[in-house]
């Protein structure tokens, strides 16, 4: 567990997926449903890092069916906000529907260990909704309320992009010269491809 969190902060996705590939193996093997929960919301945030939504949609679509057959409600919420960002990314009408479960599942509820991981995949939802609308002030609004380093580098195309519309020179200047920070530090593939297009973005 603490390795594979450690691989998907320093961007190493490929070793993030193997890790929690192998807890999942594992945790069906021995039945241990609570493993299996703990390890499908993290292989759906690989798949989102690699840009594979149907498998993120795959792993999020299993996590949030066990959650609920289980009685863990709680731990439905990632699930939930990954299925939401992947219908705002794809311009799906279910998105409104995920969207309200999410927030009734999370009324009155605990964060918990994803809590933070969860409402900043709820801002990159909301927020390339409201970029696909029409709508990149609001859009804006939603990515400058994520924190979370390794969400807002997954979300960094997005991010950038809507700065750079909405007139926020500053603020997609200040984004990149943290994504260029991270990837002299990570030295991957995937974080020089972000830099590489913020630049572009900018220029």
């Amino acid at each position: 567990t603490n390795l594979g969190i450690a691989t998907f902060h320093l961007g190493d996705d490929d070793g993030f997926r193997r890790c929690f590939s192998r807890m999942l193996t594992q945790a069906r093997n021995d039945g241990a449903i609570g493993l299996v929960l703990f390890a499908l919301p993290r292989l759906a945030l690989a798949d989102l890092s690699a840009g594979s939504w149907t498998g993120a949609v795959g792993h999020a679509t299993e996590a949030l069916e066990l959650a609920r057959s289980t009685g863990q409600h709680g731990l439905a919420a990632m699930p939930l906000a990954q299925l939401a960002l992947v219908a705002a990314l794809r311009g799906d009408q279910g998105y409104d529907g995920l969207l309200t479960e999410l927030d009734r599942v999370t009324a009155g509820e605990p964060a918990g260990i994803l809590g933070v991981l969860m409402q900043d995949t709820r801002r990159w939802a909301q927020g390339a909704r409201a970029a696909l609308t029409g709508e990149p002030a609001e859009a804006l609004h939603h990515f400058e309320q994520m924190t979370q380093p390794t969400l807002t580098r997954l979300a960094a195309y997005d991010r950038l992009d809507v700065a750079a519309r909405t007139g926020h020179i500053d603020t997609a200047a200040r984004w990149l010269a943290e994504l260029e920070q991270f990837a002299d530090a990570a030295d991957t593939p995937h974080a020089h491809r972000v830099v590489a297009y913020g630049r572009g973005v900018l220029a």
